[in-house]
């Protein structure tokens, strides 16, 4: 587990447990020297003439200068004191640095997780479900934290305590304090061989059940309205509580394996502590001379049956969250990981003067059993208006992905101006580009802040000029009671499908692209206000690319070219007019449309 925990953390994050670490044996030496001082302080209370009769007492005297009984008495206690205080002062401390160093390290590695997942590109999360990710960043890594950097900071800590005080008891008793230790340790030490097979499975159960509950609740909250349409809430909740009743069935189980040992154990220990109060009064003549010894091993106890339980709790914990562990270990070392390191990027300057050429280009998704696309070849000219269309799944969509930048081909190219799209040209080249999809994405935010996203100091000349453009500058400054101020709640909730795609629109145009793509991005609009929309960009954009994805005929009238898609392949090209002249196809489409 070290070993997958140095490639999961940073070295400096790996340093800083380390140190930790060391605080953390510090603190139980500190709390054994503690527990061992209430020994002879014991003795000098309970023998007024220890200065005759014990020659280390009669030393400490010569070092402190104190001869009478009643005054060493109250020294000694006093140092005892200040010895448990300076222990436990320590052990606070060390308690809240511990805290602050092992979630500090959960915020970086929560945080470095996305930067990881992102870095891998658009096509990783084409393969992902994105509840697993959001379960593993959002609450895997705080388990991760709970679960495993804290008990291995706790398992030093007690086998640090207990190993001291394994010592200490030894040097008085050696007999009394092996025997003890066998007997908790073997009883500790079954136990977790017995069921450490149980408490990895739990772990593997604990977090599949976790990613359905999550999948669960997220499904039911994105298609509410839908749902209660259907009447199929109850669907959902069944879903949902099907796989929170396992998750919570899991815990108990946990703890029982865990802390059910401690319980037999105090019944030995409460047992033992009888037997050795009976065995020191029998040998130690009288329970005055035994009090001393009665009292170091009691506490001693005290301290060492939480310290033998928190090492096995620490164990449990550790082998119920392996798979944790394994789980980070794979995704933080991921061979793509880096592909696309957007937090790095180096924007290479790329210049968009001509034309967009897609050449002899072939793509096929992993899980297809063939391509999608089959040797396109088009050439985009810049201020050109073209247009896509074809039925569901003959490969629109993936152009347009190609051409972003977001998907990358298997055969052929991408070029700009004769520039290779390539990953070190790639965030350039989306620095010119716009893009609109279908279904657009608002966050429960202002508009204002949906339509200039990613930006601190808006340019409200700027945006208000593309919702004007985008036709939704009279809606939101109208009849919204707080205008651009208006918040538009979780997903758009508060605001219509065709006032979505036009915040959408003018998010786009808020960034002044060279390229705007409009994948399905009009298709909640009627006729008339999607024609004013296009007209309105023709006229308020200066040598605008456009490219259009679109179902609609109408969408693409007006466009320069039209390339028509079938089955992956580009079955013909041409105007408006002159498609409908030529292909059947397309005259088929114009009556359906």
């Amino acid at each position: 587990m070290i070993r997958k925990l140095r490639t999961i953390l940073t070295p400096q994050e790996f340093n800083r447990l380390r140190w930790l670490s060391l605080g953390v044996v510090v603190v139980g030496l500190l709390e054994v020297v503690g527990i061992g001082a209430i020994l002879p302080f014991m003795k000098i209370v309970g023998t007024e003439d220890i200065m005759e009769k014990s020659g280390w007492a009669m030393r400490l005297g010569d070092i402190t200068g104190i001869r009478e009984h009643k005054s060493l008495v109250l020294a000694t206690g006093a140092a005892v004191v200040l010895l448990i205080t300076l222990s436990n002062l320590t052990k606070i401390y060390v308690g809240w640095r511990q805290q602050k160093v092992t979630w500090g390290i959960s915020h970086h590695l929560s945080s470095r997780l996305l930067a990881l997942y992102l870095s891998r590109g658009y096509s990783f999360f084409l393969s992902k479900n994105s509840v697993e990710l959001k379960v593993k960043v959002l609450q895997e890594i705080n388990t991760f934290t709970t679960g495993v950097l804290i008990p291995i900071q706790s398992l030093i800590s007690k086998v640090t305590l207990m190993l001291v005080l394994f010592v200490l008891l030894t040097v008085v008793n050696p007999l009394l304090a092996i025997s003890t230790l066998l007997l908790l340790a073997s009883i500790f030490i079954g136990i977790y061989l017995f069921r450490r097979k149980e408490l990895r499975n739990l772990g593997e159960k604990r977090i599949a059940a976790n990613v359905r509950r999550y999948r669960s609740l997220l499904e039911l909250f994105s298609g509410i309205k839908a749902f209660i349409v259907y009447q199929i809430e109850g669907y959902f909740h069944q879903r949902f509580s099907a796989a929170a009743r396992e998750h919570s069935d899991i815990q108990p189980r946990v703890f029982l394996i865990t802390a059910a040992p401690r319980m037999v154990v105090e019944i030995i220990a409460f047992g033992g502590l009888i037997t050795l109060t009976v065995y020191l009064v029998f040998t130690e003549k009288g329970l005055l001379e035994a009090l001393p010894m009665l009292t170091l091993y009691a506490l001693a106890g005290i301290k060492m049956l939480p310290a033998i339980q928190g090492v096995f709790t620490a164990a449990s914990t550790l082998r119920h969250n392996a798979n944790i562990v394994d789980e980070l270990h794979e995704d933080m070392n991921h061979p793509l990981n880096g592909s696309t390191p957007f937090l790095s990027r180096t924007f290479i300057p790329i210049t968009f003067r001509q034309k967009i050429t897609l050449r002899n280009l072939t793509f096929q998704y992993e899980t297809a059993a063939s391509p999608t696309l089959t040797d396109i070849n088009i050439n985009i000219q810049r201020g050109q208006t073209v247009a896509f269309i074809g039925s569901t799944g003959s490969g629109k969509s993936t152009i347009v992905d190609l051409i972003v930048g977001l998907l990358r081909p298997q055969i052929g190219v991408v070029e700009i101006d004769d520039e290779l799209l390539t990953a070190n040209t790639i965030p350039g080249w989306q620095q010119l580009l716009a893009y609109v999809p279908q279904d657009v994405v608002l966050f429960d935010d202002t508009i204002a802040n949906n339509i200039a996203i990613g930006v601190d100091d808006i340019n409200y000349d700027l945006l208000h000029q593309a919702a004007k453009t985008a036709n939704i500058y009279d809606f939101i400054s109208q009849e919204l009671p707080d205008g651009f101020d208006t918040t538009v709640g979780e997903r758009g909730a508060r605001v219509s499908g065709g006032q979505k795609q036009r915040i959408g629109l003018a998010r786009a145009l808020y960034r002044k692209p060279e390229v705007l793509i409009l994948d399905e991005a009009t298709s909640a609009l009627d006729n008339l206000t999607e024609r004013q929309v296009l007209q309105s960009l023709e006229e308020n954009t200066k040598n605008l690319t456009l490219i259009l994805v679109a179902h609609r005929l109408a969408t693409v009238r007006h466009a320069d070219v039209i390339h028509m898609l079938q089955d992956g392949k580009i079955i013909a090209s041409g105007t408006y007019d002159t498609l409908l002249d030529k292909n059947t196809e397309f005259r088929q489409l114009a009556r359906l449309n």
